[in-house]
């Protein structure tokens, strides 16, 4: 759902290809758009998949040092929402964006995905 877009640049780069930018290309997107409203910013299931999709995305693409790296500060950053989240204004936003990091770390080691939204079929 998330890191699509960097897993088929990563793969294509180790098949040999070059990467490149046009100006004139556009991108037409079926199926529902892909940006989000400020309420969806803070959705459960959105942060999970995309702390999910990053996690998968730097076991699979980059060297065990550089993901356990990642990895470590992830979790720091999950800790440091968590104790913000006592004190800020956005509590149960940070909240969210603290267990999201952690349970897309439980599924990776589990070799399990987040399940699948009814409206994502």
């Amino acid at each position: 759902l998330y890191w699509e877009d960097a897993d088929l640049c990563a793969r294509l780069v180790r098949q040999g290809w070059q990467l490149a930018v046009s100006k004139e290309s556009r991108v037409l997107h079926h199926g529902r758009p892909s940006d989000i409203s400020p309420k969806q910013v803070d959705d459960p299931d959105r942060l999970l998949w995309y702390a999910w999709g990053r996690e998968r995305w730097f076991q699979k693409h980059r060297s065990r040092f550089e993901a356990t790296t990642i990895r470590v500060l992830d979790f720091l950053y999950a800790g440091r929402l968590t104790l913000r989240s006592f004190f800020g204004e956005r509590h149960a936003s940070q909240r969210a964006r603290a267990r999201a990091i952690l349970e897309a770390f439980r599924l990776t080691v589990r070799g399990q995905a987040p399940a699948r939204r009814v409206d994502d079929e």
